[in-house]
């Protein structure tokens, strides 16, 4: 690799790790601030990767702002038969909020109790947007190792005989067989 794609491929990974950070409801923006309150380089770096994920926030996620009723319609058009005098006193969805500096003002949870997944799944209505960027940064896992576990086993799945396979099929063959031995580890273990 050459050191510029070296270099861009260090910076793009430690961004959406510091992404992931920020969404972390055990770590977040306040935990990462305070471990690195003694460090500019780092908080400077900090602050831009929370203005990243803000725009990326902003462009792919947010939910669009609710139309003015004012704006859309006026009394006068409406005539007093079709006013619903109950409607001005129904409850209204939430007054839209700033969802990134809501979950950033909560308090840190514990980070031997709380798995993150599950916090923003039991979230999910409070905080609608955000809840699928979190779910979409989250989800990457670690490393790749798992993944390439499975797809190294191609070449005792793919043989001469089997080289006119359609991909969909070599994949399901593939996932089989990974299913199988998840099996047959977890039948010899409760077994133990």
């Amino acid at each position: 690799m050459a050191p510029m794609m070296l270099i861009l491929d260090v910076k793009t990974r430690w961004s959406s790790t510091y992404q992931m950070l920020l969404l972390d409801p055990r770590i977040a923006y306040k935990g990462l601030k305070e471990d690195y309150k003694d460090d500019e380089t780092l908080l400077s770096g900090l602050e831009k990767s929370k203005a990243t994920l803000r725009a990326h926030f902003n462009e792919f996620y947010r939910a669009p702002p609710a139309p003015d009723p004012s704006t859309t319609t006026t009394l006068q058009s409406i005539s007093p038969a079709d006013y619903d005098f109950m409607a001005r006193y129904e409850i209204k969805d939430r007054v839209s909020v700033d969802e990134l500096e809501e979950f950033w003002n909560l308090p840190r949870e514990d980070i031997r109790t709380c798995d993150p997944i599950q916090w923003w799944y039991s979230r999910r209505h409070h905080f609608p947007s955000l809840y699928r960027l979190a779910r979409n940064l989250l989800a990457i896992p670690g490393s790749a190792v798992a993944v390439e576990r499975i797809f190294s086993g191609a070449r005792d799945t793919i043989s001469l005989r089997r080289a006119s396979l359609k991909p969909q099929t070599i994949e399901i063959l593939m996932l089989l067989k990974h299913r199988l031995r998840l099996a047959r580890t977890s039948t010899v273990q409760s077994h133990k």
